[in-house]
């Protein structure tokens, strides 16, 4: 009956607890304890406490608190709670193992164990020493925090906040993120979850693989992938060093927006890039500069001073692109401009004028009556040896004579075409992917450099012919004194340097001898000639050229001499020239510079325009490169997620290879489609060939034997026996043994000799020979040089008759017709041979072809699978996460409905003014009416009490 009495007190301590709270605060400042299992009264040290167990709810400030047992200390107002213990407040959880709760400061302590704090997004906070304030919905975390979001970002730090009402993270000191591929570390960074932006502040460093960029001020919006840095924004890469005010980085284009102050430095090149504005767009490889750009180039060569070129312009592009990706068009018309330049008239000039010289000359010589060579000499005339009519001299210089038998094939086997359409498929067509650089300059060009100075409207530069043409008005300047114009100027860059520069249409040189007088040269075109130092050493001038050169004497410009030529050439020495050479019909008009007129001083077109000229890099520029910074920024610390590891464990080793292998990756799906596709060529030119050799076997290979062998006659040995009767009517087998006749005779394989006579087919020699008598064919047969089956018996020679010898050629001639026979057979069976190897090796490329194509689909079938899995995967996750939804709704809701059935409780005491000591039964009855069981339990959880003794319970 006591264990009963004290249940009874406890609860209505409870209540009457709430309902004291209740007038002295408002409301939602109350605890309330919405369910447990079993509770008690411990006294410890004079202080009372509630003990409760088994599924034990609070709410407090519209937040719930659930844990598996709990220790309320309610004059102090303190819980500790204990066991699986979780902070729910709207769309924030907060769990642990334990925490002591505050009431009266309305704040949640978590210590020791593990703190984890998940928001609406998803966004997994990891701590070990946490402070929430369920009135503010601020949480403040300590020695080190994690956070991971559903996407795998992840941010930590050494403290933080997080404001649960705008959903946004504070991490303060030794902050390290990383996000899609992007390293950051910072003193401080503002994280917004429901606008998924990152703000970055004092001392922020950006790591993308090779790539860092540094700044004091920033943010990342990850929705749309956008990187804005400002304050000392600095970037550096392998080969590359940037500076600016402000810096967009697209990260979904990979473009980069950099304004105020932007300088780009590349260390390889040496080449500096400065302006107000640069924009660099990554999928056209374009890099577009204004507001004032400039690039600054230092060349150093060897044994040579360090000098540097200044280019600057209103508008600078520069873009690249794979040789395959350029259009025909653009590079037909560069190789078109190369060739134009190669031109060198006046060279071509003078080597035919020298030509000509040395023709005229020879012929000279041919009539010089006292040169020997001459054919009217009378000594000639006289020696020379009659020459028969009809026939030519001999050539000694002839070099056409008889060709070396070697030379010539027996017997040449012709490769249909579809062998070799095998051989093309199985070679590998790699596109050129050599990057071609296109740069472009307007508005206002200006180039300086200490020897050379530019001005013109617009620039055009190509890697394929390296001319840099410069348009509308444009000027060099050479020494100072040397001004060359032009409507156009295309000029060839090598080493950095000028090569070549060609003038076009209204070319026009300028070289100032004094304030007053100034050589000038002026023609349709012209040409100019660069050493490696860039120095001038020769210019040529084409079409109407017209020149005035002022001549000193004793250091006073004396004469001048005005000049008129169809084209001319000039060579410099240190600036000056120093010969002039004028080509057909050059007019020379000089007298004294007295007797000149102002206006006849200068040439129509004269344009000295000093005032145009950069005299300095100011006058390019006003903006000055910045010293490299390399050293102390490359030296900076690298993120190391601490934390991270520690309420991660793993994550980030998975990131990391991830990474690694990213980019082996990518190269692995690039190299199967190029694979794919050099497969899929293949079995285009496969089919191909398996069509010419379908209708290669639908030919009779005999023909093509045959027709093969009347080409080579040397084979046939009839044609030593057609030749005897011509010449002695001698056995032909024996004298197919003589190599004097292998070498005369073109059946041979040889040319005609001299005197050869023309071949006779057998018919037509032996139908010759039996017309003859036999006195005549005895004579013919025993002639000088005949030949005797026999050695000795020449009897059987003087007695031979018509038609032995028609027997004995019959056999000859089948003999031969077996030879040949059995050679085409031969023959056959090697190409016979030979096509089945190519049909075999043709069956084993479509083979491997096939074998690929399968690879290929299993590989696809594969992605697809991980794809389904994945797929299946998230949808599993889904599941879950809806069921973990649903079940805690219905906790929320079995929740309020307890709470909701208390307050009625509650209620009904105070309408009834119960007193504390109710009459007997009457609080049994009203616990069956709301709690129905709950009496039952608790009794019996006092006897389970009872039973395990007073120490126990007060432990």
């Amino acid at each position: 009956m006591s264990r009963l009495l004290a249940t009874i007190s406890l609860l209505l301590a409870v209540l009457f607890s709430a309902a004291a709270q209740q007038e002295k605060e408002p409301q939602d400042s109350l605890v309330r304890l919405v369910g447990a299992q079993r509770g008690e009264v411990l006294t410890k040290y004079g202080v009372s406490y509630r003990k409760l167990t088994g599924n034990v709810r609070f709410l407090h400030n519209n937040t719930y608190l659930l844990c598996d047992s709990a220790l309320w200390n309610v004059n102090d107002g303190i819980i500790d709670a204990m066991g699986n213990v979780s902070i729910i407040q709207q769309d924030t959880e907060l769990k642990s193992d334990k925490l002591t709760y505050l009431v009266n400061d309305d704040l949640a302590q978590f210590r020791g164990s593990v703190v984890q704090l998940r928001d609406k997004e998803n966004n997994t906070l990891r701590t070990r020493f946490l402070d929430y304030n369920t009135s503010d919905s601020v949480a403040v975390f300590q020695n080190g925090g994690s956070m991971k979001d559903k996407d795998g970002q992840v941010i930590e730090s050494r403290t933080g906040t997080y404001d649960s009402k705008i959903k946004t993270f504070d991490f303060v000191e030794d902050v390290n993120m990383y996000t899609d591929s992007v390293f950051v570390k910072t003193t401080r960074l503002t994280y917004q979850s429901e606008i998924n932006r990152a703000t970055f502040g004092h001392h922020t460093d950006a790591w993308k693989d090779d790539k860092m960029l540094s700044s004091d001020d920033g943010w990342y919006d990850r929705e749309n992938e956008i990187f804005f840095f400002r304050d000392n924004v600095h970037v550096l890469s392998e080969e590359q060093e940037g500076w600016a005010d402000t810096l967009y980085f697209y990260k979904m284009t990979s473009d980069l927006d950099m304004y105020g102050n932007v300088q780009l430095k590349d260390t390889v090149k040496a080449v500096n890039a400065l302006a107000g504005h640069l924009w660099y767009v990554d999928s056209i490889s374009t890099l577009t500069m204004t507001r004032e750009p400039v690039v600054i180039m230092e060349m150093e060569e060897e044994g040579k001073e360090r000098d540097t070129v200044y280019v600057g312009a209103d508008t600078m592009v520069y873009y690249a692109m794979m040789r395959f990706e350029v259009p025909d068009s653009v590079a037909g018309a560069a190789e078109q401009r190369l060739k134009d330049l190669e031109v060198d008239p006046v060279g071509e000039y003078r080597k035919r004028a020298a030509e000509e010289a040395r023709k005229a000359k020879e012929a000279a010589a041919l009539e010089d009556p006292n040169n020997p060579d001459n054919p009217n000499n009378p000594r000639n005339r006289k020696n020379a040896s009659p020459v028969p009519e009809g026939k030519p001299l001999p050539d000694n210089l002839d070099t056409d004579g008889p060709p070396d038998p070697d030379d010539i094939p027996q017997d040449t086997i012709v490769t249909p075409v579809g062998l070799d359409s095998l051989a093309v498929a199985d070679t590998l067509v790699v596109p050129d992917s050599t990057r071609i650089g296109f740069a472009v300059a307007t508005g206002r060009v200006k180039i300086f450099r200490k020897d050379m100075q530019v001005v013109c409207d617009s620039l055009l530069y190509c890697d394929l012919d390296s001319l840099a043409r410069l348009f509308k008005e444009p000027s060099i300047w050479q020494e100072v004194r040397q001004q060359f114009t032009a409507d156009s100027i295309s000029v060839r860059i090598r080493n950095k340097a000028m090569d070549k520069a060609s003038l076009m249409s209204n070319a026009f040189i300028h070289i100032q001898e004094d304030s007053l007088y100034y050589d000038q040269i002026k023609s349709t075109e012209m040409m100019a000639f660069f050493r490696e130092d860039g120095a001038l050493y020769r210019f040529d001038a084409l079409g109407g050229a017209q020149a005035v050169f002022f001549l000193e004497e004793n250091e006073t410009i004396a004469t001048v001499n005005k000049k008129d030529c169809k084209m001319l050439s000039a060579n410099f020495e240190d600036g000056n020239l120093s010969k002039v050479y004028y080509y057909e019909t050059a007019k020379s008009d000089a007298y004294p510079v007295v007797q000149l007129d102002e206006m006849d001083k200068k040439l129509k077109g004269f344009a000295w325009t000093p005032e145009r000229r950069p005299d300095s890099p100011a006058a390019v520029t006003s903006l000055i490169p910045r010293n490299s910074e390399r050293g102390s920024y490359a030296m900076r610390p690298r993120t190391s997620f601490t934390h991270t590891d520690t309420y991660f464990p793993g994550y980030m080793k998975e990131v990391y290879y991830m990474l690694d292998h990213r980019d082996s990756i990518y190269a692995a799906r690039q190299e199967q489609k190029a694979r794919e596709k050099r497969i899929q060529d293949s079995l285009d030119a496969i089919t191909l060939a398996e069509e010419q050799l379908r209708a290669l076997d639908s030919l009779s290979l005999a023909d093509s034997l045959s027709f093969a062998d009347s080409l080579g006659a040397g084979l046939d040995s009839l044609a030593l026996a057609d030749s005897l009767g011509a010449g002695a009517g001698m056995d032909g087998s024996d004298l197919s043994d003589s190599p004097e006749n292998d070498s005369e005779s073109p059946s041979a394989g040889g040319k005609p000799g001299k005197g050869a006579q023309p071949e006779k087919s057998l018919a037509e020699e032996g139908e010759r020979v039996l017309q003859q008598s036999p006195d005549a064919v005895e004579e013919v047969s025993s002639g000088p040089g005949g030949a005797v089956d026999q050695p000795g018996d020449t009897a059987a020679a003087d007695t031979i008759s018509p038609e032995e010898l028609r027997k004995q050629q019959e056999r000859q001639q089948k003999e031969a017709e077996k030879r040949k026979k059995a050679y085409e057979q031969s023959q056959l069976k090697l190409r016979k041979s030979e096509a089945a190897a190519a049909k075999q090796a043709f069956a084993d490329s479509v083979r491997n072809a096939k074998q690929a194509l399968k690879e290929a689909e299993w590989a696809k079938r594969d992605a697809k699978d991980a794809e389904k899995a994945a797929a299946r995967k998230a949808k599993a996750g889904q599941k879950e996460l809806k069921h973990l939804l649903k079940a805690r709704k219905a906790a929320l809701e079995r929740a309020a409905k307890e709470e909701a059935m208390i307050e009625r409780y509650r209620q009904n005491l105070l309408k009834k003014n119960r007193t504390i000591k109710p009459k007997p039964g009457e609080l049994d009855a009203l616990m069956d009416e709301y709690m129905p069981g709950e009496r039952q339990k608790r009794q019996q959880a006092s006897e389970e009490v009872k039973l395990k003794g007073d120490s126990e319970v007060k432990d």
